[in-house]
């Protein structure tokens, strides 16, 4: 078993342990020059006599561990230890005081102004290494839990990044592979009214076309034309949506709303852009009300959320409706936008943010509404969605939002 080492000095192999760095402060020399000697064996001591030597030493050398004296002409140590706690480049070090004043006010202020001991004149020599031993000890293992967060913050960044990665290399084969069936239907479609064009070309160039000829190109050009009008659309649609996870922040910028009217006005936008779909809309927000946030994200927010109600929640025709509620939070407001229609299979609870899963495939549904309010959600207006439902008893998104969003990237 190999012999233990100094406190704070963590060794790797092949490498000689690095001893901890004590500054030791005091105006007068046979003091700096006992602590030194009790303490030099397993640590490297460092030495000032005031407290501007301390302050400089502090921040050229960082040391682990100060032991200061209060008692100090011009600069006391009161105003030493504040200064080192005032500047970011010495704030972590501790800071314990060696003095003969030993008031209860005394220590009070030492700890008070971030000294995390106090040990009093004349000092005992076992009682002084056992503290230090303890403070150093104490030091490295903080430092150890730092560089652990800190590590443990790259980790996560660095998983955001990958999931974000893979998040989109999956939205992009989605997008490839929806974009690829009526694509394809378009071109058999165009291919096949080419080829039959040709046909009648030739029967018309040799005299030979006849009326159930030309009947029946037309009635292939008819069908076929709506077939590529069609797949194009449906094309169109997918890329407009995948363009609305790709930019969400686009043409947006912050601002100050008061969220009642915002909410009020997005649904009127909404219902004025779809005509043809029968929804109301019951909206209730406390009065004064105010976020800063992204104003156009918020209102695509609540036009996903007006479209997914409107597609799915009343697939059997009854009147469709919609509840908006917002109360407020600790830290913003939650916005809850409510259906009490069809609700959502526990099965596929798990998958509604995933891209392109719908349980209405074949009706001509993409799958993309909830991933894009869960995009314009999390990376645009800096909160959080999660989805309640049951079958039949409707189905309710909860927005947590910020009452300040200070900045685009999060």
């Amino acid at each position: 078993m190999s012999a233990p080492t100094a406190a704070g000095a963590p060794t790797t192999a092949g490498a000689p342990a690095a001893k901890p760095k004590v500054l030791v402060v005091d105006d007068q020399p046979v003091n700096v020059k006992a602590l030194g000697a009790l303490l030099q064996p397993e640590v490297d001591a460092l030495f000032a006599t005031d407290g501007a030597g301390a302050l400089a030493k502090a921040a050229q050398l960082a040391p682990d561990l100060i032991l200061l004296d209060v008692d100090m002409p011009g600069m006391d140590g009161y105003e030493v230890c504040h200064r080192l706690k005032a500047d970011p480049k010495t704030a972590d070090i501790p800071v314990v005081f060696v003095t003969g004043m030993s008031q209860t006010q005394d220590e009070e202020k030492g700890l008070a102004l971030g000294a995390i001991d106090y040990i009093a004149k004349p000092f005992q020599p076992a009682i002084v290494k056992a503290r230090v031993r303890n403070h150093l000890e104490l030091k490295r293992s903080r430092d150890a839990l730092v560089e652990s967060y800190r590590r443990l913050e790259a980790t996560q960044a660095s998983l955001v990044q990958a999931e974000k990665m893979a998040s989109l290399g999956q939205l992009v084969a989605g997008v490839a592979h929806e974009i690829n069936t009526p694509l394809g239907v378009a071109l058999t479609a165009a291919s096949h009214l080419f080829e039959r064009a040709g046909f009648l070309d030739e029967r018309f160039r040799s005299g030979r076309m006849t009326k159930t000829d030309l009947e029946s190109f037309l009635s292939l050009h008819k069908n076929s034309s709506d077939l590529v009008l069609s797949s194009l659309e449906r094309s169109a649609v997918l890329v407009q949506r995948f363009k609305q996870i790709a930019t969400a922040q686009a043409q947006d910028s912050l601002a100050e709303i008061d969220l009642g009217t915002h909410l009020i006005d997005a649904f009127g936008l909404w219902a004025s852009a779809n005509p043809d779909r029968d929804l109301n809309a019951d909206v209730s927000c406390p009065p004064d009300v105010v976020l800063q946030t992204f104003p156009a994200a918020l209102t695509r927010l609540l036009h996903t959320l007006f479209d997914n109600v409107a597609a799915h929640a009343y697939p059997g025709g009854e009147t469709a409706a919609v509840d908006v509620r917002v109360d407020i939070t600790g830290s913003g407001v939650e916005l809850a936008v409510a259906d009490h229609g069809v609700g959502i299979a526990p099965e596929a609870m798990a998958k509604v943010f995933d891209p392109f899963y719908t349980a209405r495939r074949g009706e001509g549904f993409v799958g993309l509404g909830l991933t894009i309010a869960y995009n314009l959600v999390t990376s645009t207006l800096h909160g959080t969605i999660v989805i309640e439902a049951t079958p039949g008893g409707g189905t309710t998104a909860r927005v947590n939002l910020p009452s300040r969003v200070t900045s685009a990237v999060r």
